[in-house]
This record gives C-alpha cells, structure tokens and sequence, in this order.
C-alpha cells in the first residue's frame, strides 16, 4: 500500500505532463493551420524577361535586374533597370522600376559627322563625357504603377522586344522615374548625321 501511495503522484505527474505536450502540440498546429502560407519570391534571372513576365500572368511576387541597349539616332543608350512585382493591392498588380545606370556611346557616324564639322576628337570626347553626365542624373529614378495583369504582361512584352514606348501607358505611374524633366541632348552639333552609302 506504502508502495502505491509513493508512486501516485510521479504517475499523475507524469500523466500531467503529458497531457500539457499534447495540448501544446495540439495548439502549435492550430496555430500553423491559421497562419498564411509565406508567399515565396521569384528572384528571375539577370534579363530573364520571360520569367518575369510569367510572374506577372498572375501578379506573382517577382524581382528582376535587366539591362538594354538601343539605338536613339546616332547613340547607343545602355540602362539597367530593378524592377519588382509587388503583389497585388485593391486588385491591381503594383509594380515598382528604378534606373540604376544609364551609360551613352556615340556611334562612329556621328563621330565621322562632327570630325567633318570640324570638332577634334577632344572635343568629341568631352561631349560625349557631358552626355553621359547628364544621363547619370537620371540613375536613381524609380516609380510604382498599378495596372491589370493583362496590361502589365503587355508592357513587359514590349519592353522585352523593345517595340514600342508610349507615354501614355504609363501615365498613372507616380515617382522620379515617369516625371519627364529632363531631356537627352547631344551637344556639338545641330546637323543630323551623314549616312553612308
């Protein structure tokens, strides 16, 4: 009897014990079952447009670092880009862009163009230098735009193919990036210039 008497209460301590791990575990699984799934990011690839663009079918959480390169007249305009999806707010897809670097080069026609002007090479070299120094003022702009899905894999296609640029399409943006208080000017010389034949 003595013995039961010793081992009644390191048996109902136990059996409490136990009970309090399972109600604990219990509790903790309820609590993961309520929580929302953490929306994982798609971190794309440098210039991978494609998984960018697959992101934003579904306004996906998305980031993406791009550079292009075109030709404005007789320049060659190299800019990187950050761009983000965001998700999606009041069921609009946000999406945020920022211009890390912006880099000019003169091609050679409009390098042959103002040596025929008479510019020396210094010359050339400096305006070239005051274009690129003026484009460096345009490195840090960013803005965040709200657009459907559909209207956002459009834009994103386009800027893709570099096909066309309106605007207009951008017009409910808001940030540095889509204020237009700067212009792109080359210095030296008002002639356009002479093509090869």
């Amino acid at each position: 009897m003595k013995f039961l008497k010793n081992a009644f209460w390191p048996v109902v301590g136990c059996l409490l014990l136990s009970a309090l791990v399972s109600l604990d575990a219990s509790a903790q699984t309820k609590s993961q079952q309520h929580r929302k799934p953490s929306v994982k990011v798609v971190n794309c690839k440098d210039g991978d447009y494609g998984c960018f663009i697959q992101a934003a079918n579904t306004c996906r959480k998305a980031k993406l670092r791009s550079t292009d390169s075109n030709n404005i007249g007789s320049l060659m305009i190299t800019v990187t880009y950050y761009s983000e999806i965001r998700g999606r707010q009041k069921g609009k897809c946000t999406f945020y862009t920022k211009l890390e670097e912006e880099d000019i080069k003169y091609d050679e026609a409009l390098i042959r163009s103002l040596k025929e002007e008479g510019k020396t090479p210094q010359e050339i070299e400096q305006a070239e230098l005051d274009a690129n120094k003026a484009a460096d003022e345009t490195e840090g702009r960013d803005g965040v735009c709200s657009f459907t899905t559909e209207k956002l894999v459009t834009l994103l296609k386009e800027r893709k193919e570099m096909s066309r640029f309106d605007s207009k399409d951008w017009k409910d943006c808001r940030g540095t990036m889509f204020n237009n208080s700067f212009t792109l000017t080359v210095p030296l010389s008002s002639k356009p210039p002479k093509e090869q034949p």
